[in-house]
């Protein structure tokens, strides 16, 4: 996926379409809801796992998503192409090598 977001990038830059990516973590949406609210300790081991994974403690929210992709399609970032935002509360930062205190 990154890398098609690049090659799309330059390839329709000359025509004004630029082409990024939104690289989220885990987000509660209901479909997501139904794996984790399964009845026993199954579904809240795993909710804390994930979550735990998240820097900022955190599941995304559809909002969350949402608000990166009005930032891409708004002028405000005019000259932003080619590339994949993660919205994901830290997680890509925590696996290239940061630490959870």
């Amino acid at each position: 996926m990154h890398q098609l977001t690049r090659e799309l990038a330059v390839e329709w830059a000359s025509i004004g379409i630029r082409v990024n990516a939104i690289q989220p973590c885990q987000v509660n949406t209901p479909l997501f809801r139904t794996l984790v609210d399964t009845p026993g300790p199954e579904g809240r081991e795993l909710l804390t796992r994930m979550v735990r994974g998240i820097p900022l403690g955190r599941l995304a929210e559809p909002e969350d998503i949402a608000n990166a992709v009005l930032f891409l399609v708004s002028p405000v970032s005019s000259m932003v192409t080619g590339i994949t935002l993660p919205v994901d509360g830290g997680t890509l930062s925590l696996n290239a090598g940061g630490s959870l205190r």
